[in-house]
């Protein structure tokens, strides 16, 4: 019986497949995807899933082989993961483990089931259409976010009560055509209703084991994290490693722990996101995955391959984790003011960036946030050290001009 390891995104088959046959060659890798496009000499290492048939068709195909793993690093695909390793009893987390963490309200509940209020803003979990009478009895500003959406989809910062009357078509629709939520419920209108917080951004890059133990292996430190609209919620910066004293580590270790233990979550990547005001630490969301930018700023960073961790977690072997500081490393996503029509946008050149992507280019619309959720591009720097500050200097240099006749403020 063939032996698979499942992939479940675009492109993952280029990043995992030799770690998976450095473990054993005997395995092939399948990329399932409801966007590919398969090449003809390689068509068994790969499987189109259409959408809402996820889990039936993944189920089908394997019907005559044996599941021995299952890779995920797409937001969209949580649920799918969780089911899966319930389904073929594979290493992984359970969808339960997967829905008590990565549903906003759901971890909101779980915290204060462990009393762990003190490391959560104060929040009022409500559905849709409760909101507007709730507002009425809170302390502005707040932050209004839907139970499910990654990249801040849905997220709104509100500085009065007569704000939600423009927010509330855009959480309608949110709810509408969110795949995140279409995954878990589509009925499920539950929205959280957030104190509004200062502070820095921290991300630890961390693991559990097969035993729930929670690893740390780096702190990234969320630079500047605020755009025009939303606050703090879309990420201009972030840089590893972070400063942060060992006893703010301490209390974000212990957080984890304690969820991690309570929800039976296992042998997975993390990708929670904390905020840090003075001693005091408050847990804004956890997915159940490795962030995008995660990977590419601690590999050069820390020398260490964390796709091939990921390969090892997922395959039940023991995970090389150990590593050296050896640079910095920072991640820089561009966003504008403004919306319009991109006359020129054109970044510089320099030694130090690893990689780049433009995700508009000239004679493109470029919608600003908080209604535009898709930034301009992003770029990696990597350094021996002081990459924050190459990396604004590349983000200053940069062309970025707009057609003044398309020009929306």
């Amino acid at each position: 019986m063939q032996k698979v390891v499942l992939l479940l995104g675009k492109g993952l088959l280029a990043k995992f497949e030799k770690h998976i046959l450095k473990i054993n060659p005997a395995l092939t890798a399948v990329e399932c995807c409801f966007n590919l496009e398969t090449p003809e000499n390689h068509s068994q290492n790969y499987l189109i899933i259409p959408k809402g048939k996820e889990l039936k068709t993944i189920i089908e195909f394997c019907k005559d082989k044996e599941v021995i793993g299952v890779i995920n690093r797409r937001d969209y695909y949580e649920k799918l993961h969780g089911e899966l390793v319930d389904h073929f009893q594979v290493p992984g987390p359970s969808f339960h483990a997967v829905d008590q963490v990565s549903n906003k309200a759901n971890l909101h509940q779980l915290m204060e089931d462990l009393n762990l209020q003190l490391f959560r803003p104060r929040t009022i979990t409500c559905q849709l259409t409760e909101v507007q009478s709730l507002l009425k009895s809170v302390q502005f500003p707040v932050i209004i976010k839907p139970f499910a959406g990654a990249h801040s989809r849905g997220v709104h910062k509100l500085e009065q009560a007569s704000d939600f009357d423009g927010v509330y078509p855009q959480l309608y629709e949110h709810f509408k055509n969110e795949y995140a939520i279409n995954q878990l419920d589509k009925e499920d209108k539950t929205v959280l209703i957030e104190e509004f917080l200062t502070g820095k951004m921290v991300v630890p890059i961390c693991y559990i084991d097969n035993k729930y133990k929670v690893h740390f292996i780096s702190l990234l430190k969320v630079v500047r994290a605020n755009d025009i609209g939303q606050d703090h919620y879309q990420l201009i910066y972030r840089t590893t490693p972070s400063n942060v004293r060992e006893n703010i580590q301490q209390k974000m270790r212990f957080v984890l722990q304690k969820i991690a233990k309570a929800s039976n979550l296992k042998e997975t990547f993390l990708d929670p996101e904390f905020f840090v005001h003075k001693e005091n630490i408050y847990l804004i969301e956890i997915n159940v995955r490795m962030g995008g930018f995660r990977q590419e700023l601690a590999m050069p960073a820390f020398d260490i391959d964390l796709e091939k961790m990921i390969t090892q977690l997922a395959l039940r072997q023991e995970v090389d984790d150990q590593f050296n500081a050896v640079g910095s490393a920072t991640a820089c996503e561009i966003w504008e003011p403004n919306s319009g029509v991109i006359k020129t946008i054109k970044l510089p050149k320099s030694k130090h960036i690893t990689w780049s992507r433009l995700n508009l280019h000239e004679g493109d619309y470029y919608e600003a946030p908080p209604e535009g959720n898709t930034s301009l591009g992003s770029f990696y720097i990597s350094a021996p050290e002081k990459s924050l500050s190459l990396a604004r200097a590349v983000r200053n240099k940069m062309i970025i001009e707009f057609e003044e006749d398309n020009f929306k403020q």
